[in-house]
């Protein structure tokens, strides 16, 4: 038998016979077989030993490194609670480091120096080859420093619904909450404790960053719990509002309790005056509706915020599963969210806007598909009583498609993208229809394809309107250069006259917004993840970085010069495990001036020329769509 380790080389002589079934010998070769040279040691390390739970003040490390192959400065990590190692957030940041000055032994790791109870990593980083470290396998202990009992999830009930673990709230709603620790040995109150936002970036619906804790969710770098509430007593039933309690609109809360005690709270859980008693219990769910229509169809489909009163409708949609398709047109309050009025419903049917909804006036307009017929209808809409008005009938209404709306609460005289499919083909194809829709009149189409002749394939994506200077822009970009920078197209209402001139960024254009106050556009492109601010009148831009990327929907809030628009994939992407999709507010020269978190934009198909993030500049309120665009989410910006 040759030994595994050697300081030279090793020969084993082989020999290979091929027999048949019968064991007749039909052929036979033999040669020799050489291993080089090898050390006794191995190129991984086992996970170090520690115990399964732990309760006292030191967590024993047991390790063993002889014997593994480019050791060097060897440090013990200790992950935070609940991200116990890399597979477990997509930042793993360990919270405990120990220098290792033996090859074997054990050490001692302090709890005092960890983030309370949970459940923790642990892991030895004993090199470096190449600039990749070398870690050994994790061994995991569940830290339970003030015992390991854990109390039921809080159960969760509204109008004497019966209690469970899901619940869902409508805007502002109230709810009641049941919690009993009693269980705990030494708890004399409890806390009630609200988890940030979910689902993030990653997919995870339930974003407490130290399950099993016992001390409230704050690690200073990922988003926090929303709300850390104290209860009264072991157990009982508290009502609360989900607004007050910070909720997000549309999006999923987990909520637990931490049973506690009074005395010193030492940094655990509750407020000063009590510390934990036990860990965290398992978690109960709620969501807070924003917009939601009655029949619970999607809202992606178009809506309109009135800018001059509290008043807006959304379109909704859905397909049953014996294939009907469900359609409604609904009324709501800006103040309180709930749905007003039904407007119409309708079966294989789809209601919808061009983009934008609301003109000066509060003048609505929607749109009716047949899906058998594919036959469009327009109607305005009174939003003061949720009624449908008189039929609004653009030209051509076989062979000319009507697009994005302009955005406009100024007047109703309202400038569309469109598009003639009689045209021989698409370079020749994009027009500009205006029309008074109060009025239901009509003014001469106005031909965009002078202004994009050199691209193989334009597409316009987005069109803003100053009511000012009476004059429309839209940004085109040619399919065929994806990449290519857009160019911005500007249209005298007028008299039809087009002018254009180069964007500053690349890519294609995630919709365009103007501000008629100051004449500055903003055009969002996808590749550079960048966005152009532009003086529309001295035809100059300038590049700006939104800090998030996959920017789209801008809109601007004219009163302050404010720019808002939603961003897929947020600036804290990579650095905190709970990021979300957002909106990022901006001034006119670029500037970030706040990041608000708390939205999904993931897992779903964003359409493109439409409107879908709309502000109130009178309440500072803004609409975009939740997850999976069922319902509308209102937040302040």
């Amino acid at each position: 038998m040759l030994p595994l380790a050697s300081t030279t080389s090793r020969t084993v002589n082989l020999t290979y016979q091929a027999s048949e079934k019968h064991g007749e010998q039909l052929a036979q070769v033999r040669f020799a077989l050489t291993f080089g040279p090898a050390d006794p040691t191995t190129r991984g390390m086992h996970a170090p030993i520690v115990p399964p739970v732990v309760s006292g003040p030191t967590i024993p490390v047991t390790y063993d490194l002889r014997g593994v192959r480019n050791v060097s400065n060897p440090t013990l990590l200790v992950s935070e609670p609940g991200r116990v190692n890399p597979s477990t957030g997509f930042v793993y940041r360990p919270i405990y480091s120990l220098q290792l000055s033996a090859l074997a032994g054990t050490v001692q790791v302090p709890v005092s120096a960890l983030q309370g109870g949970g459940i923790y990593g642990i892991n030895i980083r004993f090199g470096n080859v190449k600039g990749s470290p070398l870690n050994s396998d994790f061994a995991y202990t569940r830290v339970a420093p003030a015992g390991s009992a854990r109390p039921p999830a809080p159960l969760l009930s509204q109008n004497d619904s019966k209690p469970g673990h899901f619940l869902e709230v409508p805007y502002g709603g109230s709810f009641q909450l049941s919690w009993d620790v009693s269980g705990t040995e030494n708890a004399d109150g409890a806390t009630l404790e609200v988890s940030a936002a979910g689902p993030g970036a990653l997919n995870n619906w339930n974003p407490f960053n130290n399950p099993n804790g016992s001390q409230r969710d704050q690690n200073g770098a990922d988003t926090g719990s929303a709300a850390f509430v104290p209860l009264p007593g072991v157990k009982g039933t508290v009502t609360l509002n989900a607004k007050k309690l910070g909720l997000a609109p549309t999006m999923n809360h987990v909520v637990r309790v931490l049973p506690t005690r009074s005395g010193d709270a030492d940094g655990e859980a509750g407020e000063v005056g009590s510390a934990a008693a036990g860990e965290a219990s398992e978690v109960s769910t709620i969501t807070m509706d924003g917009v939601l229509a009655t029949d619970s169809g999607f809202a992606n489909n178009g809506f309109g915020i009135d800018q001059h009163g509290n008043r807006g409708f959304l379109t909704s949609q859905q397909q049953l599963a014996n294939g009907t398709v469900l359609t409604s047109l609904e009324t709501f309050d800006q103040t309180t969210n709930a749905i007003l009025k039904t407007v119409g419903s309708q079966k294989n049917a789809l209601y919808f806007t061009n983009g934008w909804g609301i003109w000066g006036g509060s003048v609505g307009l929607f749109g009716l598909v047949d899906l058998n017929t594919s036959a469009n209808a327009y109607n305005l809409l009174n939003l003061a009583n949720g009624t449908a008005g008189r039929a609004w009938t653009p030209p051509s209404p076989d062979t000319l498609q009507i697009g994005e709306g302009a955005a406009n609460q100024v007047d109703d005289h309202a400038a569309f993208l469109a598009y003639d499919s009689t045209a021989p083909s698409n370079s020749t194809a994009w027009r500009l229809l205006t029309s008074d829709i109060a009025a239901n009149t009509f003014g001469p189409l106005i031909d965009l394809s002078p202004a994009v002749t050199s691209m193989g394939f334009p597409v316009f994506s987005g069109i803003g309107q100053n009511t000012a200077t009476n004059q429309a822009s839209t940004p085109a970009t040619d399919f065929n250069n994806f990449c290519g920078p857009p160019t911005i197209v500007t249209v005298d209402l007028g008299t039809g006259t087009l002018s254009s001139f180069p964007a500053v960024t690349s890519g294609f254009a995630y919709g365009m917004a103007v501000d008629a106050t100051t004449n500055r556009a903003v055009v969002p492109t996808i590749c550079d993840g960048l966005a152009g601010i532009y003086d529309v009148g001295q035809k100059t831009g300038v590049a700006v970085n939104p800090k998030g990327s996959v920017n789209l929907y801008p809109a601007i809030d004219a009163t302050r010069g404010l720019i808002v628009m939603d961003q897929v994939v947020p600036a804290d992407f990579g650095i905190n495990n709970n990021a979300m999709s957002s909106a990022v507010v901006m001034d006119e020269r670029g500037n970030v001036l706040a990041t608000i978190e708390q939205f999904f934009f993931f897992n779903t198909f964003l359409t493109i020329a439409a409107n879908n993030l709309q502000l109130n500049p009178a309440t500072r309120t803004a609409y975009t769509l939740g997850p999976g665009q069922q319902e509308l989410a209102p937040f302040n910006y």
